[in-house]
């Protein structure tokens, strides 16, 4: 009886760990980045950035650019871009279309960079 009971507790307290981890993993809001103002805080975490793209440059399938906000600009880097990701975004920048990126804000030699996820056109 007691084992019966103790298996079914087992079962109940993870399937609710399992919702609040799917719950918690459906609301997380990543913070937006203001290009112009100290963002030391957010080192090392997901973030959103906002803004235009200028000097695009592939290399060996990786995309290089800066993300600019009025005059301040973050060194971004998409790995392993697809081609269908790459003809989206130049055609951004060469539309001069606002865009904003989804990423990891760290540190690449001594200069803030962002390590981006995904992009989503505004």
């Amino acid at each position: 009886m007691n084992s019966l009971f103790f298996k079914r507790l087992v079962i109940f307290v993870s399937i609710i760990g399992i919702l609040l981890l799917i719950l918690f993993s459906k609301t997380y809001v990543s913070k937006t980045l203001d290009l112009t103002k100290d963002n030391s805080e957010s080192l090392e975490k997901v973030v959103i950035v906002c803004g235009n793209l200028k000097q695009l440059e592939l290399k060996n399938n990786n995309l290089f650019f800066k993300i600019c906000d009025r005059s301040v600009c973050l060194d971004a880097v998409i790995f392993s871009i697809s081609k269908k990701e790459y003809t989206t975004l130049n055609s951004n920048y060469l539309n001069y279309e606002k865009i904003c990126l989804k990423g990891k804000y760290t540190i690449y030699n001594s200069e803030p960079e962002l390590i981006v996820y995904n992009f989503e056109k505004t």
